[in-house]
């Protein structure tokens, strides 16, 4: 009799289990059906907002760091042909004045004006007191794009200090730099301003071999986010996290599933004025959103690269990507 009635008391736990389990199952399956809907609708059917209504005052200038090559380069081409003037600032000058001979070509109508300079000082009451003079040249102001940055792959413990370092300067100081020194200027505005940092996708899921990177770029990501908080009633902040992007820092090649820098300025410019993070690119928006779904992340990723065949790949593969950005590197440094 008491064995019957135990059985009868697990079989009704059993079905009350599967009843619960049912339900988080349909709650859990309509949460991602909802989420993946918001995300197909403003892919789809968002529309671009006029730059140069919203932002535009009278001679407005877009100052973009890290403008001579990739990124910066192609976020300078298109606020120019927006009707923008834009500030180049970089430290190789030759490069730079070359950025700035096609963007008058491209844009006649508007100005052109450069900066040289090297962020990894930016953390200097020097380099502060430089970029504050030159800036305090321009009349108005109408947009920041923290574009510049540098990489730095390989295993934590092999890395070396005096690159950790710079990598914090260049990556994060120069942001706070520049956004301390014009959000005074963006709040005085009749205009609404805008700030775009470049965050990485690294800051979503900790990403091994990449610690002080991305490290870096999840305080790009955290410092707009806040700021957006802060400062939203008069200045637009997005923080621009793309994936892979071929560019000469990154070394990604564009067959390994990267878009080009082009295609990433084309791809945040229909975010801009819409949320404060974004993926950018339609691609990197689709696979940060499935990446985003999966669950146990940290735990398969420890798995992964404790095998030894795997740390072997990884060193081979990031320190030739390392090697191609120090040649990069070497190359800024000419002037």
């Amino acid at each position: 009799m008491e064995n019957q009635n135990l059985n009868k008391t697990l079989e009704i736990l059993k079905m009350e289990l599967m009843s619960i389990f049912t339900i988080l199952g349909f709650l859990f399956a309509h949460f991602y059906f909802l989420k993946f809907s918001k995300f197909l609708f403003h892919l789809i059917f968002k529309k671009k907002i006029d730059l140069k209504d919203k932002y535009y005052q009278t001679d407005s200038w877009a100052i973009i760091t890290g403008a001579s090559d990739g990124i910066g380069k192609e976020f300078a081409k298109k606020l120019a042909s927006f009707g923008f003037n834009v500030c180049l600032m970089a430290r190789n000058k030759e490069k730079t004045e070359a950025v700035a001979s096609e963007i008058k070509h491209l844009s006649p109508n508007i100005q052109v004006a450069s900066i040289i300079c090297d962020f990894r000082f930016s953390e200097t009451d020097d380099f502060h007191l430089k970029i504050s003079s030159e800036l305090s040249k321009f009349k108005d102001i109408a947009i920041l794009i923290n574009n510049v940055g540098m990489g730095l792959n390989g295993f934590f413990i092999e890395s070396p200090w005096e690159e950790m370092r710079d990598m914090i300067n260049v990556n994060c100081m120069s942001f706070v730099l520049l956004t301390k020194l014009l959000s005074p200027h963006f709040l005085s505005r009749g205009k609404t301003s805008l700030i775009i940092n470049l965050s990485s996708y690294t800051r979503v899921n900790p990403t091994p071999f990449c610690s002080i990177y991305g490290a870096t770029k999840s305080f790009d990501d955290y410092f707009s986010r806040v700021l957006d908080y802060e400062l939203s009633e008069k200045i637009d902040i997005l923080s621009f996290s793309p994936l892979f992007v071929s560019t000469n820092m990154t070394g990604f090649r564009k067959d390994f599933g990267a878009i080009s820098s082009k295609e990433a300025v084309e791809g945040v410019m229909g975010e801009i004025g819409y949320k404060n993070q974004t993926y950018g690119h339609w691609k990197h928006q689709i696979m940060g959103f499935l990446l985003g779904c999966v669950l146990g992340w940290e735990g398969v990723v420890k798995w992964v690269i404790r095998k030894e065949w795997v740390q072997k790949m990884v060193k081979k593969e990031f320190y030739k990507a390392r090697n191609a950005g120090k040649a990069f590197e070497k190359e800024e440094k000419k002037d």
